[in-house]
């Protein structure tokens, strides 16, 4: 009897161990590699050419603008992107920047969930969590927006979508972090 159980106790681990393996993984396949930026991201997302999804301030630099192609937005595109700056230091310093940044979110309508910092491939990277309606249809949308730079530049990734596809989109910015690389 002993020996009955104990097999089905391995087995049972076996079973669980195998569905844990078989986990929703993003296949980070293309690579960006612009303007002293390098970093992966998914297949699902492709490059939109002549649309500047979320405006730009003077003196920043629209590197990538791009749409998640599988999303579920009914039709309406501006919910589901990676957007990509450059701007130069300017005297400022990255932290000066994302300070400001996020005020100015805050003060047009964003909540911010969270606000962290890591060092990815020795990169400093200040990054929030936020929440806003889109303007048009009130639908909800969350996102994360990611700030770092070197002694030149100032580069920003903002990765958004339908507040009710946020787990799939944390997943993405999660896997996009992990391999930024400054030139």
């Amino acid at each position: 009897m002993k020996y009955v159980l104990l097999v089905v106790s391995i087995l049972g681990l076996v079973v669980f161990a195998s569905g844990c393996t078989s986990s929703d993984a993003i296949n980070m396949n293309n690579t960006f590699s612009k303007g002293g930026l390098t970093f992966n991201y998914p297949s699902f997302y492709t490059e939109t050419t002549g649309v500047d999804r979320i405006s730009a301030s003077q003196g920043v630099e629209t590197l990538g603008t791009y749409e998640d192609s599988d999303a579920d937005t009914n039709g309406d595109t501006n919910l589901a992107l990676l957007d990509v700056r450059k701007s130069s230091l300017d005297g400022y310093t990255v932290e000066d920047e994302y300070k400001f940044q996020r005020k100015d979110l805050t003060q047009n309508g964003f909540t911010l969930l969270s606000d962290t910092q890591s060092t990815i491939n020795g990169v400093k990277i200040y990054e929030f969590i936020y929440k806003t309606s889109d303007p048009t249809s009130g639908d909800e949308i969350k996102g994360t927006y990611m700030m770092f730079g070197n002694s030149k530049n100032i580069y920003s990734i903002q990765i958004q979508g339908p507040a009710d596809q946020f787990e799939k989109y944390n997943n993405v910015t999660e896997e996009v972090k992990n391999t930024i690389k400054l030139k």
